[in-house]
């Protein structure tokens, strides 16, 4: 019955013939049919197959571009705080890169007694400058630094970062920056001492 249905639907003639000559064509068109069927299926899926490759293949790129991109914008935020952060202003060094690479806006925010106190940037090189004068040769125990994220947007970022001296954490740093035209610099500081 079903034979009969198919055959009627795909238009082969009369149906209802109980010609053994016709049943065996009409059993010969339906296994051709069911062989382009399963031709163009497989046609189908092989096309399928070479355009998903190809778009997982342009994805992975994008996102490896990405990445990439992201990568060397995280490596240039590190060495702007590595010099200018940790070499300048925690190791005292030359305070015309510490100005290169944080805004004379800067400001860093410091939690003391419940109350915010605001540091601005100028004032904590001149405390930097008073100790270098103190100990020329430099901080009695020199800052490193261990990075934990680097976040970047678009032109704006957030690093979060572990302050140690002789090994020992001494604060977590979370610093904000923003990327000029002239590149990337620090424009804010909140932190926890441990």
């Amino acid at each position: 019955m079903y034979l009969r249905s198919c055959c009627c639907s795909a238009g082969f003639g009369n149906c209802h013939s109980d010609d053994p000559a016709f049943r065996l064509t009409f059993q010969a068109k339906l296994i051709f049919l069911d062989c382009i069927t399963v031709t163009g299926h497989s046609k189908i899926i092989k096309n399928m197959k070479k355009t998903l490759v190809i778009l997982i293949s342009a994805l992975v790129s994008l996102h490896l571009n990405a990445c990439s991109a992201g990568n060397e914008e995280a490596e240039e935020i590190k060495r702007v705080i590595d010099k200018a952060y940790i070499d300048g202003i925690q190791n005292w060094g030359d305070p015309e890169l510490i100005r290169q690479y944080f805004v004379p806006e800067f400001v860093m925010l410091m939690l003391v007694d419940n109350e915010i106190q605001k540091l601005p940037i100028e004032t904590w090189i001149a405390r930097m400058e008073s100790q270098k004068e103190a100990d020329p040769d430099g901080p009695p125990h020199p800052a490193s630094v261990r990075y934990l994220d680097v976040d970047v947007a678009g032109s704006a970022a957030m690093v979060k970062l572990e302050l140690y001296r002789q090994g020992q954490r001494q604060f977590t740093d979370y610093l904000a920056l923003y990327k000029f035209e002239e590149g990337w610099k620090i424009v804010g500081k909140t932190f926890y001492r441990h």
